[in-house]
């Protein structure tokens, strides 16, 4: 079984190797079923491969892509709410094994505030990827060994009461370390660190690519 993380395999190296497993124990399972109990070699070799060049990636390199891939999906888990009151709390506990304590604590602060300012209230949000601006190189810049800032570009969609309040296009500038914790908590091995500045809004010539 030779895996490939992110592409024949799930990105995450822990899930490539439960993969590359199962596969070894299926062609075990498929030799007995031939010839009961012949030997067989249990063997893998997952690897990863950076998915721009298909070259194979040095020990302990995390492809770009993936660096992306898990800003935009922790991002989007922890503003998309269907009662801003109790999602919001309860996004920053359940994904805590993603975040860095400094950007729990400043989630925590920024979920407490917003609820004595009756911000949360009744409210819902939908945070999406803005159509033509997924992932591109650009889009994930190196700040060093195990550190990058990534931009996403999301569409923030909010009602309250059922009301639409807020349509709005905005550029996060997220930044992602690496984040020696709990395998079984956290298989990226990643974790979100706060912004690298303030988000801002899009203009319309940038929400157009302009």
């Amino acid at each position: 079984s030779a895996g490939q993380a992110g592409a024949t395999a799930p990105a995450p190296i822990a899930l490539t190797i439960v993969q590359a497993v199962a596969e070894c124990l299926a062609g075990v399972v498929y030799v007995n079923a031939i010839k009961p109990g012949a030997p067989a070699i249990f063997g893998t070799w997952p690897f990863v491969s950076d998915l721009r060049t298909g070259a194979m990636l040095k020990p302990g390199e995390v492809p770009a892509p993936n660096v992306y891939a898990f800003a935009y999906r922790m991002l989007q888990s922890l503003y998309t709410w269907d009662l801003g009151s109790t999602d919001y709390p309860k996004a920053i506990e359940v994904f805590a094994a993603y975040l860095t304590p400094n950007f729990r604590t400043y989630l925590a602060d920024d979920a407490e505030r917003r609820a004595r300012a009756g911000e949360l209230a009744n409210r819902t949000r939908m945070v999406a990827e803005l159509p033509g601006h997924a992932y591109e190189d650009r889009r994930v810049q190196v700040l060093g060994a195990g550190a990058w800032v990534v931009w996403l570009d999301l569409q923030v969609v909010e009602t309250v009461g059922g009301v639409n309040v807020k349509k709005t296009f905005v550029r996060y500038p997220v930044r992602v370390v690496r984040y020696e914790t709990d395998i079984s908590k956290n298989p990226w091995g990643l974790a979100l660190d706060g912004f690298a500045s303030d988000p801002v809004r899009l203009s319309e010539a940038e929400v157009r690519g302009e």
